[in-house]
């Protein structure tokens, strides 16, 4: 789908929305639950690179970084930069995906913690990013676990179905966890193998295995 078909795409899916075709920009508002709406400005100029830019320009979500928001550019911040890339050849093919996919949730998890004080959907912390993405993938918590697997994949030496499953748990790769530790571990095929390198030299060089 062209950015054109793309464009119109989201504008039927979110009418509140309008483009700006000579900023490149979405303004307006969007629904996240009945009678909860949040204003917001999405930035494509970096799409298919990256993920468009959002900013809440409703004042409604501080710009602090424990609130997800970048407190230098007042962007919003939804992923993991590796996590990011694997959503973006995985499930976010369009700017609507995109919104639907990513935003809309966003801002669902901040109405939520508005009433909780706390995430549904979970969070990442900004000083352990690295390593609570590999956690995430991979479905172990132990980080010279993580460590290795990452140095294992790195070095091209693959899992296979009949190996035994990485967590030690000793069940086969397969069939393991209900088969989710090799379908994360699929996944980090979608990163970009420098990236893998450069997290795995920082995570070895603070958690190096024993």
């Amino acid at each position: 789908m062209d950015i054109k078909q793309q464009i119109d795409d989201v504008l039927e899916r979110f009418p509140e929305l309008t483009f700006n075709h000579q900023e490149n920009t979405f303004t307006g508002e969007i629904a996240v639950f009945e009678n909860d709406f949040y204003s917001v400005l999405i930035d494509i100029d970096r799409w298919n690179n990256g993920f468009p830019k959002v900013y809440e320009i409703g004042e409604r979500i501080p710009h602090e970084l424990d609130r997800h928001v970048f407190e230098d550019t007042g962007n919003c911040c939804f992923t993991t930069p590796r996590l990011e890339e694997i959503y973006l050849k995985t499930k976010v093919k369009t700017l609507a995906h995109f919104i639907e996919r990513i935003v809309v949730p966003y801002l669902q998890n901040n109405s939520y913690y508005e009433l909780y004080k706390t995430y549904f959907f979970g969070e990442f912390s900004h000083s352990d990013a690295i390593l609570e993405t590999y956690q995430t993938l991979l479905k172990i918590t132990d980080p010279s676990k993580v460590v290795l697997v990452l140095c294992e994949y790195f070095q091209e030496n693959r899992r296979t179905d009949k190996d035994s499953c990485y967590c030690g748990s000793g069940k086969t790769f397969r069939k393991c966890n209900n088969g989710l530790h090799k379908i994360g571990y699929q996944q980090l095929e979608y990163i970009n193998k420098k990236h893998i390198e450069n997290d795995l030299i920082y995570l070895y060089k603070k958690f190096e295995p024993q």
